[in-house]
């Protein structure tokens, strides 16, 4: 089922560029220090979208990486183990390795805007199609090439836009409940803590 019957259908491979992650122990030294990196790992992204800093590992490499196992503004970083969440990489997070347990997305802007695309992977019928598809296996796992030939509903660039300003408004909300919710929750055991001294 389309979005609306404006929108068309193309596989993700046609308007947009997938890479698989570096294998880490390919690289990494145990002696020098001199190349460090931040790396992500399967906790640094959170099933809420969110790249979590303080999850991130140190990486120390035998030379200096190549680009395209680093992260840049604009690349889309996917699980590829559940949830499959999918995350926008924004200025706060370039220049962070991510390994084979991702994939990176760069859009081709003419076609797709890279926070469309980031609202469209994890939708609910993305999950449950990519569920469908790794169901009866003992590792949940998504094989690269699954993204390659995911069907994708593209619908105008301004309408893409659109709905991206709202779902980042969106997350935004989300993001500053949450972190009233855990303020909340701090201060709430720190009452009772206080009660309990007394």
């Amino acid at each position: 089922m389309k979005l609306n019957e404006f929108s068309e259908i193309k596989k993700l491979s046609e308007c947009a560029e997938i890479k698989t992650g570096l294998v880490l122990s390919r690289k990494k030294s145990d002696k020098i220090k001199k190349y460090r990196y931040d790396s992500l790992n399967l906790k640094s992204i959170n099933s809420h979208g969110y790249i979590e800093k303080e999850n991130l590992d140190p990486f120390y490499s035998k030379e200096i990486l190549n680009e395209e196992y680093l992260t840049k503004p604009g690349d889309i970083i996917i699980r590829l183990t559940a949830p499959y969440t999918a995350v926008l990489i924004d200025e706060d997070f370039k220049g962070i390795v991510f390994s084979s347990n991702f994939i990176k997305i760069e859009t081709d802007s003419k076609k797709l805007v890279p926070e469309y695309l980031e609202w469209y992977l994890n939708s609910s019928k993305v999950k449950k199609h990519i569920d469908r598809q790794v169901s009866g296996t003992v590792i949940r796992a998504v094989n690269p090439g699954y993204y390659k030939n995911l069907n994708v509903e593209l619908i105008t660039l301004e309408k893409q836009n659109k709905l991206a300003e709202i779902s980042k408004m969106m997350k935004n909300e989300e993001l500053l409940l949450r972190t009233l919710l855990n303020k909340k929750e701090i201060l709430n055991k720190a009452l009772i803590n206080e009660i309990l001294k007394k």
